[in-house]
């Protein structure tokens, strides 16, 4: 996606193809590895030698990056204006596979998904939740218009694009994991509610234990624009905090490689919040 200059939904939608193509998938062994394989990771439970097949669409691990290449082209003709080609992904992958073999592997696909590619990605929920985000006294400037936090913005695509990373965030709603790291920017941004403290020095102290004892992340402009309170956000920031806070020592370091880039606003370096500064209940 970043060679290309492709959206950030681009890449989000291409793993959800890659998740939905492979669940589900049972074993020659007659095992049903559904739900060990819905992640972009791969982290199953079966060795190398072991064909999946569902329906006629066998994949080997051989074949595993040629389903990836093909989900990023289709995801690609979906959502840009100027998608790239197939020969492009033949070079991507050291031509490690054909390009007549792509094409197949994307009309296998289309097959197994039964032509149903559309699909929801927390990408979809990212600008009205940002809007809402700037819903706040302290977030406005003076004036009529929103002010665009893009700092902000470029923390919340982070966060998503650490969550990729995640087994068990599959299976979270998008519109969960959209506004979980929505919250967590927040929160290692410091943008807080204004608790009608004044901000003067007596009462930092104050303030301060406002925000850890009643929220600060949250507002209720956020909480009827997602229909999500603070107890239902509270697992998915956990699990995406942690994310977080391993990404420049994981072995799945190329989100942490883009986003610490100028670029990006050195947004990777940012200080990770620690856990009991998050401020949940």
């Amino acid at each position: 996606a970043e060679e290309y200059n492709l959206q950030p939904k681009t890449l989000h939608m291409a793993v959800a193809l890659v998740d939905r193509s492979l669940a589900s998938v049972t074993g020659t062994d007659g095992h049903k590895y559904e739900n060990q394989c819905i992640t972009s990771t791969f982290n199953a439970s079966y060795d190398d030698t072991t064909i999946l097949s569902k329906g006629g669409f066998v994949v080997n691990r051989e074949m595993l990056q040629c389903v990836g290449c093909a989900c990023m082209l289709l995801a690609a003709k979906i959502e840009e204006v100027k998608p790239p080609s197939a020969d492009d992904f033949v070079y991507i992958s050291d031509s490690s596979y054909t390009r007549q073999q792509i094409i197949n592997m994307e009309m296998t696909i289309c097959g197994v998904l039964s032509f149903h590619l559309q699909c929801v990605t927390p990408h979809q929920f990212l600008p009205r939740l940002l809007r809402a985000s700037s819903a706040s006294r302290l977030s406005l400037a003076p004036g009529k218009y929103f002010i665009r936090d893009e700092v902000l913005e470029v923390m919340v695509q982070y966060l998503l694009d650490l969550s990729l990373q995640s087994y068990d965030l599959v299976r979270q709603k998008p519109s969960l994991v959209a506004a979980s790291a929505v919250y967590l920017a927040r929160a290692t941004l410091g943008r807080r509610e204004d608790l009608n403290i004044p901000l003067t020095r007596p009462t930092y102290r104050s303030l301060h234990m406002a925000i850890r004892e009643n929220g600060g992340f949250w507002s209720d402009t956020l909480e009827y624009v997602t229909g999500y309170n603070v107890y239902d956000l509270e697992d998915t920031v956990l699990a995406i905090h942690e994310l977080h806070s391993k990404a420049e020592t994981s072995d799945l370091k190329s989100a942490f490689s883009i986003f610490r880039a100028t670029k990006y606003k050195k947004i990777a370096l940012r200080t990770v919040v620690p856990v009991h500064e998050l401020a949940f209940p």
